[in-house]
């Protein structure tokens, strides 16, 4: 048994991903709030986006420094985003969840890559609703590289069983991840007379569709819509409650499709051949006997 396979190997393992997650959790949060801002991400060091005043190094600190200033700035008492932490907290969650999905592979970096690109994305389009062009169009690039890898290397775990096995899955994946939300935008624009999702979220599709392949952006597309549905049903309650009882007014105000794309691909990623082997063992061999 070599030292990686061991318990300790996998202990540290775990631990070392957590600590780059935590890290890289902190270089998020503030790409997060940067981006949309066209502040660059580097320099200066991390401030406070009110008064513009740097941060001390202890208030900087992922996480921690949310809770220590009591999610104020020292300063000026202005709030600070409580997006900080979830996102500084969300991101090395993901890595270790990428670690036991894939373990020492070359898969490993590749969808903890992917996963800390899902969490920006998710946040940019929160923040700013828009999807940064630096995050997609490169990442379809680096996706079909990444098929073209799987291909010649089936050893490096970068195939998804049933739904991603090599360069062609990886270029279907962009055609079809991108065709289907051009095709939802024209069918709602012309039978809605309204404007549908933005081109963003085509070019996020499309990224996606490059590391899960045509077949599982298919599916990530469909829990995508789920959640999107039951989300977007909940909103609409609460909103429709709240101008009830005369504390907000429905605005109408449409909802940023991107988070549940990169959702719908995490989700795919982790759990997409079991969903698939779900379905075929519970449906369509319970259906053939009948």
């Amino acid at each position: 048994m070599t030292f990686l396979a061991s318990s300790t190997g996998i202990a540290i393992g775990y631990a070392s991903i957590a600590l780059i997650g935590y890290v890289l959790g902190g270089f998020l949060s503030r790409a997060a709030f940067r981006i949309p801002a066209e502040v660059p991400i580097l320099k200066p060091s991390s401030q406070c986006l009110s008064c513009r005043e740097p941060l001390a190094f202890a208030d900087s600190i992922p996480v921690f420094g949310w809770f220590m200033v009591g999610g104020k700035c020292r300063r000026c008492g202005e709030p600070v985003s409580w997006l900080y932490p979830i996102i500084e907290l969300l991101t090395p969650i993901l890595l270790v969840a990428v670690f036991w999905r894939f373990g020492w592979t070359i898969a490993m970096p590749v969808y903890a890559a992917f996963a800390a690109a899902m969490v920006l994305v998710t946040f940019v389009d929160f923040i700013d609703w828009t999807i940064p062009d630096e995050v997609s169009i490169p990442g379809m690039f680096v996706g079909v590289a990444c098929g073209l890898v799987a291909m010649i290397f089936p050893q490096s775990g970068l195939q998804i069983d049933r739904l991603y096995e090599n360069v062609f899955d990886a270029i279907g994946g962009i055609i079809v991840g991108g065709g289907v939300l051009v095709a939802l935008d024209v069918i709602a624009q012309l039978t809605l007379k309204k404007k549908g999702m933005g081109f963003g979220d085509v070019k996020l599709n499309a990224m996606i569709g490059a590391f899960i392949g045509y077949k599982g952006i298919i599916l990530s597309l469909v829990c995508a819509s789920l959640i999107g549905s039951v989300v977007g049903v909940a909103m609409v309650m609460w909103k429709r409650r709240g101008a009830e009882e005369g504390d907000e007014e429905d605005d109408g105000n449409y909802l940023p499709f991107g988070p549940y794309l990169a959702l719908g691909g995490l989700i795919v990623v982790f759990f997409g051949a079991q969903i698939v082997d779900y379905y075929l063992n519970s449906f369509l061999l319970r259906s053939s006997v009948y």
